[in-house]
């Protein structure tokens, strides 16, 4: 009978050695910064969003009423994203050679993102947008009924492609070029922003005060993920968005999801 129970208890451990490496395999990021109330919605169920936190992919990001979060990827990507927003992680691979996909969608709000080392996308209700190594503000809501969106380039290449049916259209952004998609309406032209708007953009989404020290998205031998909230290392700020910076062109033409891929650490498809 005792060597019944010991041989139990191995098999449990061997199992559990086997199930926990799993899940840190779906933790894709961590929350560096948060204001107010956040909540994540994963598996059907609710947690309340912390500082140190992670992120897995499927996850939906909700902030409420005067709450802002600000969050770390793996592949370096940041999301900073306002208040009564919700954001969802679609789909999110990246491997050791700094090769992936991140697709995000706003669903509601406004988010403000500084694009990592993969092919990244965030989907609208009337677009989607495709950059790498850039930085973008969104804005997503309805107006007298219809859903729109509002994408402003502070840094880097974006390309716009619509989503409403029956209006076809691309478009590329450069830094302080913006648009706004309506759904119902015909693609429209890029405008040029005014400083003071794109001023606004950065201040609206500031957590300033917020931060919390980490090591690195990454380490050096590139995919793996550093434990957040380490007492050494760059802390990560906000990113001054009226600077120049060289435009870095997306190779990859922007596509919307079909689905959520949780391949982490996966090389290829």
């Amino acid at each position: 009978m005792k060597t019944l129970s010991i041989v139990c208890v191995m098999a449990v451990m061997a199992v559990l050695l086997a199930v926990f490496p799993a899940f840190a395999k779906n933790e894709v990021g961590s929350i560096v910064a948060l204001r107010g109330k956040a909540t994540i919605e994963r598996g059907g169920g609710h947690i309340d969003a912390k500082v140190k936190g992670t992120i897995e992919p499927g996850d939906t990001i909700v902030t409420a009423a005067g709450g802002k979060a600000k969050l770390l990827f793996i592949d370096d990507s940041v999301l900073t994203i306002a208040e009564s927003s919700r954001v969802n992680v679609t789909e999110f691979i990246h491997s050791k050679e700094n090769h992936g996909k991140s697709i995000f969608n706003l669903i509601d709000g406004k988010m403000r993102t500084v694009v990592g080392k993969t092919k990244f996308e965030v989907v609208t209700p009337t677009s989607v947008a495709a950059a790498r190594g850039t930085v973008i503000f969104f804005e997503v809501g309805t107006r007298n009924g219809l859903p729109y969106a509002i994408i402003t380039c502070h840094e880097g290449v974006v390309d716009i492609k619509s989503l409403i049916p029956g209006f076809p259209g691309t478009a590329v952004l450069t830094p302080g070029m913006g648009i706004t998609v309506v759904s119902g309406q015909p693609f429209p032209v890029p405008v040029q922003v005014p400083v003071p708007e794109l001023q606004k953009q950065k201040s609206n989404l500031s957590t300033a005060g917020s931060e919390v020290t980490v090591s690195s998205a990454t380490d050096q031998s590139g995919g793996t993920p550093n434990p957040a909230g380490q007492q050494t290392g760059k802390v990560v700020t906000d990113i001054d968005l009226t600077k120049e910076t060289k435009p870095l062109v997306t190779q990859t033409p922007p596509r919307q999801p079909i689905g959520v891929n949780i391949g982490v650490g996966v090389k290829g498809r």
